[in-house]
């Protein structure tokens, strides 16, 4: 038999207890949110640098001084042209993960929107 003041003091070890467990369960899904950000910003970042990297061989003024050359560089825009396909792929489905993210996480919502 337990005292008023014992089942007292064991209902609020019980309530600190599930409190404890509360947090824990909410830092951990905190946790994973920042996780899976942080990892599509990191994929932002990766898309960003590809575009540069292809945006700059647009830039090029070489238009080729003999047949060879020329030939040379219609391959080089034929690849080119295949890589900004991909990148665009690529463009869709970030902007598809970004939104996913947006309403399953909506308190980073304006960081993925950036």
């Amino acid at each position: 038999v337990r005292s008023p003041e014992g089942q007292a003091r064991e209902a609020e070890l019980h309530r600190l207890w599930e409190e404890l467990n509360q947090t824990i369960e909410t830092r951990a899904k905190n946790l994973r949110a920042a996780r899976e950000v942080h990892q599509f910003d990191h994929d932002v970042d990766e898309l960003k640098g590809w575009m540069s990297e292809k945006e700059a061989g647009l830039h090029s003024e070489d238009h080729g001084h003999d047949l060879l050359s020329v030939q040379a560089l219609l391959r080089q825009h034929d690849v080119l042209e295949r890589d900004l396909a991909a990148i665009g792929e690529e463009v869709s489905r970030t902007r598809q993960e970004g939104a996913t993210l947006s309403r399953r996480y909506p308190q980073v919502r304006h960081s993925l929107d950036q």
